[in-house]
């Protein structure tokens, strides 16, 4: 998959959840209103029944039929709310996932048991997909520098391994990107160097 075709796809998801979280809100609101709506209509009533218990008439039945109405229109806001945060919750947690391992280039026979894993370890709240008290970035930088982390990554991807030419035992390279250490390695194994750009996203 091109940059330019993950950009799109980027592009497009957030747009979803732009989508999806702003009539969210607007749910919200609607909801806020409707159960303004109903407390105002059961206090009207408790204040009927009160001054007028003894009495029945056209305007108890009234205000039972609008109270009605009232309390469906909040169960059905509540439902559309709960469905709209569902699919915003939904759409973060692919977004997150496909970020993660389309950054690192998972082989792509590990993606599903990956997504998988990383599904078990994120949660969605008010600050968005988080793995524990880590960011998206800073827990994927932390993994993919372990030993399970490295075994979803391309042969070529691996610290330490790969193909490297000439060099049977190639040294482990930067978990960061540096310039100068590529510059360097550039001069002394090529394709080592090469395998160390594509891991930190950079072309050359």
């Amino acid at each position: 998959m091109s940059e330019e075709t993950n950009i799109e796809t980027t592009e497009t998801a957030t747009e979803a959840t732009t989508g999806e979280e702003r009539k969210s809100r607007e749910l919200l609101n609607e909801l806020k209103q409707a159960k303004s709506k109903l407390a105002e209509f059961e206090r009207q009533q408790e204040e009927r029944e009160v001054a007028e218990s003894k009495k029945k008439g056209d305007y108890e039945a009234l205000l039972q039929k609008e109270k009605d109405k009232a309390a469906k229109l909040v169960k059905e806001r509540e439902d559309a709310l709960n469905q709209s945060n569902a699919r915003i919750n939904q759409l973060l947690t692919d977004n997150t996932i496909k970020g993660i391992i389309t950054a690192h280039e998972v082989q792509p026979a590990l993606a599903k048991a990956l997504t998988a894993l990383l599904k078990s370890e994120m949660t969605i709240g008010d600050e968005g997909a988080m793995f524990g008290d880590k960011s998206p970035e800073d827990f994927a930088k932390e993994f993919f520098a372990t030993e399970e982390g490295q075994a979803f990554l391309k042969p070529d991807l691996k610290s330490g391994g790969g193909s490297t030419g000439n060099t049977t035992n190639a040294p482990a390279t930067p978990d960061y990107w540096d310039f100068t250490a590529y510059a360097d390695m550039k001069k002394t194994d090529p394709v080592l160097a090469a395998a160390y750009a594509k891991k930190h996203n950079q072309a050359f």
